[in-house]
């Protein structure tokens, strides 16, 4: 489970970590806890100057099922699918024999 932490730097300086390693960010800095829910990342109040690392949001998004190494595959089989038939398409439309 993953959840907003605040790091130990600054204050109002936000970071995701995971339950596994609870003082440690997903970009590897040292936080503590907080009770924001991390449904509330990235919303700012006004007279606070917070901030949130792009860092942790880019290792949580892609920690998400949807990107997990299956998707990848599969995505990664259409590409090939796709790269194939353009180059058939090519070498038929542009390629002749001598």
């Amino acid at each position: 489970m993953y959840k907003v932490t605040e790091g130990v730097e600054s204050m109002w300086n936000y970071h995701i970590s995971h339950d596994s390693k609870p003082h440690q960010s997903l970009c590897g800095k040292q936080v503590m806890c907080t009770s924001i829910p991390l449904e509330k990342w990235g919303m700012k109040v006004d007279h606070i100057p917070e901030s949130f690392c792009t860092r942790c949001k880019l290792e949580y998004d892609m920690a998400k099922p949807e990107h997990s190494t299956t998707a990848n595959v599969r995505f990664g089989a259409r590409l090939l699918s796709q790269i194939s038939k353009l180059t058939s398409y090519i070498r038929k439309r542009y390629c002749t024999k001598f």
